[in-house]
């Protein structure tokens, strides 16, 4: 079993959270286009890469993302042997998809 994250850069929240629909927009869509780092268990580093899709309903290889994941376009692989969470029948590992590729990260 590996486990896996996402670790976005750290954001800085107001200090008053208004509860306009504005607002959780925003909240939703912090993370797009931000530099991230998928990590595995224990908390190693495996590739880096920006997130590109937050939107539980957009999809990656035909799947939609769901609450739970981002879509991310990898940059820089430093771990291709690490499972992704999301295998199919022909990619199971982070070096087959390959760098400026697609995968779905669990947030």
């Amino acid at each position: 079993y590996f486990c896996t994250h996402i670790v976005p850069p750290t954001d800085n929240l107001p200090s008053q959270q208004a509860t306009s629909s504005s607002y959780l927009q925003q909240k939703k869509y912090q993370h797009m286009n931000k530099e991230c780092r998928l990590v595995g268990c224990p908390w190693w580093i495996v590739a880096h890469g920006v997130i590109v899709d937050v939107d539980p309903t957009g999809m990656c290889h035909s799947v939609a993302l769901g609450d739970e994941f981002y879509k991310v376009v990898i940059h820089d692989i430093v771990y291709g042997n690490a499972l992704l969470f999301r295998p199919n029948s022909s990619i199971k590992r982070l070096l087959v998809v390959g760098i400026k590729s697609f995968v779905a990260w669990p947030k």
